[in-house]
């Protein structure tokens, strides 16, 4: 079983409105920043 074959049933199982799962992550990735490696490990 692939990752999103796992997803996918575990999306089935739960009965989850996945556009709405979709927007909502689709707004997230334009509201968010995201950190490189280095950035959060800077001088660690």
């Amino acid at each position: 079983m692939t990752y999103d074959d796992a997803i996918s049933r575990i999306v089935d199982d739960e009965n989850w409105d996945v556009e709405k799962l979709d927007a909502d992550l689709d707004i997230i990735e334009t509201k968010s920043r995201f950190y490189t490696f280095e950035e959060v490990f800077e001088g660690v």
